[in-house]
């Protein structure tokens, strides 16, 4: 994260460990310098949106969530996700300047 830092860069990151707040002043540094979004999931049942279908009927039948919580979540993923990636995409497709 120092060298994301050092360059200027942003940075989006998705866990499902809470450690990454152990750097949370140099997030902050990023995010004021560039833009920086930390997403931690609770436990892998935080990221059953990103799966098919039978994978949240598993998770709903084992009382683990609900569809709702699974919904809302697919909705913040997305919110914060489809924008960055499209940065993303229009930073690497730029022209570069040329030594």
């Amino acid at each position: 994260m120092e060298i994301i830092l050092h360059y200027g860069f942003g940075a989006a990151i998705q866990t499902k460990s809470d450690r990454i707040l152990q750097d949370i002043d140099l997030l902050d540094e990023i995010n004021r310098s560039a833009k920086c979004v930390v997403g931690i999931a609770n436990g892998p049942v935080g990221l059953v949106c990103l799966y098919e279908r039978e994978v949240w009927d598993r998770c709903i039948e084992n009382g683990l969530t609900s569809e709702a919580k699974i919904k809302k979540s697919a909705g913040r993923f997305k919110l914060v996700s489809i924008p960055l990636m499209i940065i993303v995409v229009l930073l690497s497709v730029s022209p570069s300047h040329h030594l």
